[in-house]
């Protein structure tokens, strides 16, 4: 397979350009934002998905939103890393399967609506960060969690954010949380189903 490539800069669109390599590692090139894409259908690479395997950002790529990007790469195992820029990462992972672990957040992130939907072999995820704002099913179907988690943010939204996630027999989901946010916490453990493994943690003083 020769290298695919797409440019998706904004407002300038050559000033970034997403690559596709042989063997399946997406890299995103260039200087500044990007488009935003409200759904899967609408990105460049969709026929192309399966082959997706590795992704990587080069410095200089500022993405506000990466919305939708990933969605249904059932081949992706491995995000090397994020760019601070991303605030929207609502339904980017949904539907990847293979995914099992995710570099840090960025700080900036306050959208992960469906972020994670059906990423069944994702077992860790240690910080929810303190600008996360909307968490609706972001977890749903992650039933290999594990561990424990840091809850930064003072959630709005979050229904449904752990439905049937953490159901795998042995495993627990401790979610400690930063001070002022034991209601929270408290919530959002309640959205988890029959046989999810979620408890309460401690505060931590940030």
């Amino acid at each position: 397979m020769d290298i695919l490539t797409w440019n998706i800069g904004w407002p300038v669109k050559e000033l970034v350009t997403a690559q596709l390599r042989p063997d399946g590692t997406f890299v995103v090139i260039g200087n500044g934002d990007t488009e935003k894409y409200v759904v899967w259908e609408q990105l460049p690479w969709k026929n192309y998905r399966d082959r997706i395997r590795r992704v990587r950002f080069e410095d200089g790529v500022c993405p506000t939103s990466i919305s939708s990007w990933f969605y249904g790469c059932d081949q992706l195992h491995t995000v090397e890393n994020f760019p601070d820029s991303i605030q929207n990462m609502s339904i980017a992972f949904c539907g990847c399967t293979a995914l099992a672990s995710l570099p840090e957040l960025p700080d900036n992130v306050t959208d992960l609506d469906e972020a994670f939907i059906d990423c069944c072999s994702l077992t860790r995820f240690p910080v929810i960060p303190e600008k996360v704002i909307y968490t609706c099913d972001t977890f749903v179907n992650c039933a290999n969690l594990t561990g424990r988690m840091l809850l930064k943010a003072n959630l709005r939204q979050y229904a449904f954010m752990f439905q049937d996630a953490c159901t795998k027999d042995g495993n627990s989901l401790i979610i400690d949380y930063a001070e002022g946010l034991e209601q929270i916490v408290e919530k959002i453990i309640a959205t988890g189903t029959d046989g999810s493994h979620l408890e309460k943690g401690e505060p931590v003083l940030l």
